[in-house]
């Protein structure tokens, strides 16, 4: 209607407003001809004066209804006739022109003899426009609401439809339905137009019930990747469990071989077995480590910790391994870099671990070294970003291979007859890591030239409880002088003595020292320390000494060893020479720095020279004489075997047989180390360190470390321990070094130190006999535990006669538990089993009961009892086959 009736309207004005003037420019014209008749005719009554003629004419103009006044002037403007009407008509305010005036001069000739004035009214014109407006309105109208019927009918019959459409449209997108369908009325292009939406309709009812269905689908195959990731996480720790149980034989095994005496041939292959095994456990634990990351199940520490000593720590256990294939390894620590930081370093020594040791893998020769800095130093920050780099002067990598490099399985050279093993998960595993730590980790390598691998983590500062402090007015003003042949090397030990305000000098050979030392330049001041490398071109480190000590005016001056390894059996040679001390590479500062301090102290200059090895375990175990340990163990066989273990390191040990009893103890007693089993009754290890930690940080207990013992070294256990504030962990059964050097280390760390680590383990080595199911290495073991009482089976006999008699009660609690369905006590009473069975060599029977274990762990059990009567038989074969050893071995004694 609007747009029908809107041109109407603009048509209807323009009409209106053309009409009115086109009627006023007739109306003026009709008064200006009818003026100028007038004028004419009023010619000779003006000439004259006569007023009477003059009135005449002008009466005459009575007769037209429009004119309502005339007059005539002569030309001394004097009127000399008029009229005016009296009934003259007046049209409202609004109209614009009411009325028109016309002047016009009367000529005789060419002169003017006066003028006429008239005034005419519009009444007339403005009622026959007004009439012929109404007219064409009503015309108007008629077509409008002609063309208004006809427009809502042709509406209604064209729109409808779409109308329909549009509704419908509506209706599906609302409710999500697809049975909706539109009628169609009419074979035209709307009724095509309705037969592609009901067709359209169709299709997207066919399409979504495909998609529901295939949503169904995806669903179901969610369940089984979870299912089958479950399973593949579980079956994995099994595995770490299995797997580790014969390398732990294997290595064990290996290294008492190894120790005993063997020909070359025989030491050789004993060593090559050994290492090996500790390959393919390396191995293993990058395949462990990348599932849990992959399965979102690698929690990282947050803990204060030493940077520095962190960073050291990890690069000394590569220094046999780079000394053996005469490379240089080296570190270097910015002095801008916070010794205190706050993160999980065990996962930072993992990817420095993988780097450096990819570095010694892939280096023929040169040098390794591993700078730490502070990105974008000089920037105020609490938590600084701490940029790790190592590089190395090894193969290089190709551009081709770099994109592929960070990926799991993946290694520069993967054919059949590559040169350089791996499981190629150690870059992979170390860039997921950085990843999870917040941080980047790059590559910058040419093929040939060496590479340098770095990242970067964001390591808030803390403040260390006991710092190192270098102060330097102890060293400042000493002159030092450097000798060695190593660039890097050499600038890293002349940056750390500039740091203590020392006046250095380097030389890179024995002949460039004695050259220096003998004709100083200047008449400079002798020098009051110098470190000599062991290895030089030319001339080597001992043969230099040698030298020095020979010459009446330098032998007073005290000589420090630089050497990638601990001497190697030139330890007498270099004592008899007179060096003072020596440092290890690669360098540690603070090693450095005490090593010049004690070269000046010692009067003899050897005092600081290690023998020929490290301290030996005689040497370890008379140092842990009269300490008071407390062993919170459950498990009857487990408290027996440890206990006899910590008598013979020479502790005092109390005994306590859930984690309640152990906070009574240590409430009692003063202990210096609480070796906590995990799985408890009553209170549990986590439990009971939770609560031993809050007492102590409440002032109400002292401070001593907790050592966790469990026999699940799978699944996290480890930072499940280390969050319930556990100091450290070991796997049982463990053997009596690994016992011994993790109390060492926690009792006095400058022995444990000095000791091998052994390989976290998860049961004893696994030699064991088909028929009897038993380990007969593990009761071996044990059975040389008491080989200095004269009765070499008395203190294995009450081991094994231990574990029958509680084995055989714990079957009887499990048979109950499993009758009334307690899944709680069932995982208790196996993991207790399990733990026992693992420490007499019945691994078979281990694995059972941990299976039962894992089981009950996720709520379920066998209900049919099946898996319980494997159990009570695999004991009863156990049980027979420990008697027959039992009998055979005192045959033999």
């Amino acid at each position: 209607m609007i747009c029908i009736g809107c041109p109407m309207i603009v048509i209807f004005v323009m009409v209106a407003v053309n009409e009115i003037k086109k009627s006023l420019k007739v109306s003026r014209q009709q008064l200006t001809s009818l003026a100028q008749v007038t004028a004419n005719n009023s010619q000779g009554a003006l000439l004259f004066s006569d007023k009477k003629a003059a009135q005449t004419i002008l009466d005459g103009l009575k007769v037209i209804p429009s004119i309502n006044k005339a007059a005539l002037y002569a030309d001394d403007k004097q009127q000399i006739a008029s009229f005016h009407r009296q009934d003259e008509k007046w049209l409202p305010d609004w109209v614009p022109v009411r009325e028109l005036h016309i002047k016009q001069p009367v000529m005789s000739g060419k002169d003017p003899v006066g003028e006429l004035v008239l005034r005419a009214g519009l009444e007339q014109m403005w009622f026959d426009l007004l009439l012929n407006l109404l007219v064409f309105a009503v015309i108007m109208l008629t077509t409008f609401c002609i063309s208004v019927l006809s427009a809502r009918y042709f509406a209604t019959k064209l729109t409808k439809p779409l109308s329909d459409l549009v509704n419908a449209t509506l209706k599906v997108s609302q409710s999500d339905s697809y049975e909706i369908r539109v009628t169609k009325d009419e074979n035209n292009e709307v009724g095509t137009l309705v037969d592609a939406f009901n067709s359209m309709l169709d299709k997207l009812k066919q399409r979504d019930s495909e998609l529901a269905q295939h949503r169904i689908n995806l669903e179901h195959e969610k369940e089984l990747a979870v299912a089958a990731n479950t399973a593949k996480s579980q079956f994995l720790a099994n595995m770490s469990h299995e797997i580790r149980t014969p390398m732990n034989g294997i290595l064990g095994m290996a290294q008492l071989l190894i120790s005993t005496d063997l020909t070359e041939k025989q030491q050789r292959f004993a060593e090559t077995i050994h290492s090996s095994g500790e390959a393919l456990l390396l191995i293993i634990n990058d395949i462990l480590d990348i599932s849990k990351i992959e399965a979102g199940r690698l929690e990282l520490e947050d803990i204060d910790f030493n940077l520095h000593k962190a960073v050291e720590d990890t690069l000394e256990l590569f220094s046999g391994a780079a000394h053996r294939k005469n490379l240089e390894l080296l570190c270097r620590i910015a002095a801008d870099v916070p010794e205190g930081v706050k993160g999980d370093p065990t996962r930072i020594r993992q990817v420095l671990n993988n780097l450096v040791g990819n570095a010694v893998k892939f280096t023929a020769q040169g040098e390794i070294v591993v700078d730490v800095s502070v990105e974008d130093a000089g920037l105020s920050t609490s938590t600084p970003k701490i940029r790790f780099e190592v590089h190395d002067t090894g193969i290089g990598i190709s551009e081709q291979v770099l994109p592929q490099l960070f990926q799991a399985f993946s290694q520069a050279d993967g054919s059949t007859t590559r040169k350089y093993g791996g499981t190629g998960l150690g870059l992979a595993i170390s860039k997921q890591l950085v990843g999870l730590m917040h941080g980047d980790i790059r590559v910058d390598t040419r093929a040939g030239q060496g590479s340098t691998f770095g990242f970067t983590l964001p390591l808030p500062a803390i403040t260390l409880p006991s710092p190192r402090v270098f102060a330097s007015d102890q060293l400042s003003g000493l002159r030092l002088l450097i000798v060695e042949d190593n660039v890097s090397n050499r600038e890293i030990l002349q940056n750390y003595a500039l740091s203590w305000a020392m006046s250095v000098d380097a030389v890179a050979s024995g002949l460039s020292a004695l050259e220096l030392l003998r004709n100083p330049l200047d008449n400079q001041l002798p020098y009051d320390l110098i470190i000599i490398d062991m290895k030089m071109p030319g001339m080597n480190g001992l043969e230099l000494g040698k030298r020095i000590k020979t010459d009446a005016k330098l032998s007073s001056i005290p000589l420090i060893m630089v050497t990638s390894t601990q001497f190697l059996g030139e330890a007498p040679e270099a004592r008899k020479i007179g060096f003072a001390a020596y440092l290890i590479k690669p360098i540690r500062k603070g090693d450095l720095y005490q090593c010049l301090l004690n070269a000046l102290i010692s009067d003899s200059n050897v005092a600081a020279l290690p023998a020929a090895n490290t301290e030996t375990t005689t040497d370890v175990m008379g140092s842990l004489t009269a300490r008071r340990i407390l062993l919170a163990e459950d498990n009857p066989v487990n408290q027996s075997v440890a206990d006899h273990m910590l008598q013979n390191f020479g502790c005092k040990i109390d005994i306590a047989n859930n984690g309640q009893e152990a906070l009574l103890a240590v409430e009692q007693k003063h202990y210096d180390l609480v070796l906590m089993d995990c799985m408890m009754p009553e209170m549990d290890g986590y439990q009971a360190t939770a609560e031993i930690r809050r007492r102590q940080k409440a002032g109400k207990l002292p401070a001593f470390p907790i050592i966790a013992l469990t026999a699940n070294a799978i699944e996290g256990d480890r930072e499940k321990c280390l969050i319930a504030g556990m100091d450290d962990y070991l796997a049982k059964p463990f053997k009596a070094e690994s016992l011994l050097r993790v109390i060492t280390i926690w009792l006095n760390p400058a022995l444990g130190l000095t000791m091998t680590e052994a390989e976290p383990s998860l049961t004893q080595s696994t030699d064991t006999t088909e028929k009897s199911g038993l380990n007969i290495q593990s009761l071996e073991t044990i059975r040389d535990m008491d080989s200095s009482n004269g009765s070499d089976y008395a203190f294995l006999q009450h081991i094994v006669t231990l574990y029958q008699d509680n084995a055989r009660k714990i079957l009887a609690s499990l048979e109950e538990a499993w009758t009334k369905g307690d899944i709680d006590t069932i995982r208790m009473l196996t993991h207790t089993l399990k733990s026992s069975s693992h420490q007499v060599g019945a691994q078979h029977l281990a694995g059972m009961c941990m299976k039962v274990e894992m089981e009950a762990r996720s709520q379920r059990y066998d209900l049919s009892g099946n898996a319980l009567k494997q159990i009570q038989q695999e004991f009863a074969n156990i049980y027979r086959a420990l008697n027959d050893y039992m009998d055979s071995t005192r045959t033999v004694s």
